[in-house]
């Protein structure tokens, strides 16, 4: 079967998964300058399984997040949940907010990790040292060797 045929006979078929709005995290609203509130999002990473694909297939280990959340501002509906893509911020323009993440990821990445970056190695793999110090650091007229 040819690109073509495949094509006009996938735009033929039923949607099987509906697109959903995804629910909205629920700001804490503290304390801040005399008179004023700061709003504050609390935001978890954590590892879930999801149904990405069709029904029928298994789920998906996915790194989410999530946190207390509401759907189109019923509070009836207020609960915990995470999911990916996460839940979405309500924020108005010229207002500040603050998001305060937490993160509930345990054991391997799942993804390759390059451990020469430092602020990328979850998994503890050593990091090389260097060996030098860059130049802005240096005083005039010396070098750095990897025995000083």
């Amino acid at each position: 079967m040819c690109h073509e045929e495949l094509s006009i006979r996938l735009s033929r078929r039923d949607v099987v998964c509906q697109l959903v709005k995804p629910p909205t995290f629920v700001p804490l609203l503290l304390p801040g300058t005399p008179g004023q509130l700061v709003t504050r999002y609390d935001v978890t990473a954590l590892a879930i399984r999801q149904q990405v694909l069709p029904p029928g297939f298994p789920s998906t280990k996915v790194y989410a997040y999530g946190g207390l959340v509401e759907d189109a501002g019923d509070p009836s509906t207020l609960r915990i949940s995470f999911s990916t893509p996460g839940p979405t911020f309500e924020a108005t323009r010229g207002k500040d907010i603050f998001v305060r993440y937490h993160n509930a990821l345990i054991g391997p990445h799942i993804f390759p990790v390059d451990p020469t970056l430092m602020f990328a190695n979850p998994n503890g793999i050593p990091t090389p040292t260097p060996t030098s110090m860059p130049s802005s650091r240096r005083r005039s007229g010396t070098t750095t060797t990897p025995s000083q």
